[in-house]
């Protein structure tokens, strides 16, 4: 309900200056913490043409909280940062979703919200999500800036090429709301993520429609809303959804040797909401250990005298 809620205010209109230019890029500062909530809620449903599923699909929620903390400021304009994911939960069909334990992740951002992750490989499935996405060019937090002032209306967007196709980013601000007592800017993102790629007998992408066991073809498209502070283009709240179509095609002998034919349909619709919790100050560094103390020094002794 409370995501349904907030996607009743994406009609709503925001008053603003029209002949206004807005300079929107990320300023960070050594030591600041952010600490967003995440919620999402997600159906899905797997169909195939024949036979009976062997994923029952149903109803999905997941939540966790980020932390975001700049351990570094480049002179560029740029930062790095470490993201710290704690506390996540979820279900599926009412049963508890087993939520694997997320290190910290390095990442260096540039004035545009565009990261490179470091050691993604490291994340649980990491290496998998390295085959088929494009690491060094994420957007940190789902937006990338633009690279130019813009007034309300005005539109922006970039493609980032992966394995599984090109992604695009189309931006649009929307004009000002106020979000406790502060400006923020609205802008209406839209991400389309194509999906077409083969998998090899051992589960990684392959060029090779002859050695391919699987082909999969398909989309995932977001619409997210994000409210962010004027000054320092700092995220205080987003609420979007999604929607999703996969197709699942067997080949060559794993379709003959598959219980529910060579075809299986994946489709999700979900929705999302983050919000801002804390913005605050820690150091940078933790504090260095004190030197051990040193041992008192044995006393002299004198030579012994001789008889």
């Amino acid at each position: 309900m409370l995501l349904l809620a907030a996607s009743s205010v994406w009609g709503q209109d925001s008053q603003a200056d029209p002949n206004k230019t807005y300079d929107i890029k990320a300023k960070y500062a050594v030591g600041d913490l952010l600490k967003y909530s995440m919620r999402m809620n997600m159906d899905m449903a797997m169909t195939v043409p024949n036979g009976t599923s062997p994923f029952p699909g149903g109803k999905m929620e997941m939540s966790s909280d980020l932390k975001y903390k700049t351990v570094a400021v480049k002179p560029d304009g740029g930062a790095v940062l470490v993201v710290t994911t704690e506390n996540a939960k979820g279900t599926m069909a009412g049963n508890s979703l087993p939520v694997p334990q997320t290190p910290p992740i390095t990442m260096d951002v540039d004035s545009r919200g565009v990261a490179t992750v470091r050691s993604a490989e490291n994340l649980p499935g990491g290496a998998a999500i390295s085959q088929v996405m494009n690491m060094n060019r994420m957007p940190a937090m789902g937006v990338v800036l633009p690279d130019h002032p813009v007034k309300v209306g005005d539109s922006w967007g970039t493609e980032t090429p992966t394995p599984i196709g090109k992604i695009k980013i189309d931006c649009t601000l929307l004009g000002t709301e106020p979000v406790g007592g502060a400006e923020t800017l609205r802008i209406k993102i839209t991400t389309t993520v194509p999906l077409s790629m083969k998998m090899g007998p051992t589960g990684a992408p392959t060029e090779d429609a002859d050695k391919a066991m699987m082909e999969m073809t398909g989309s995932v498209v977001s619409t997210n809303i994000l409210n962010l502070l004027a000054e320092n283009s700092r995220i205080v709240k987003m609420v979007g959804d999604f929607t999703s179509g996969v197709k699942m095609e067997m080949k060559g002998e794993a379709a003959s040797k598959s219980p529910f034919g060579s075809e299986m349909n994946m489709k999700m619709d979900g929705k999302m909401l983050m919000n801002l919790v804390s913005a605050g100050k820690v150091s940078s560094d933790a504090a260095a250990p004190a030197d051990p103390p040193k041992k008192p020094a044995a006393p002299a002794t004198k030579p012994a005298k001789k008889p």
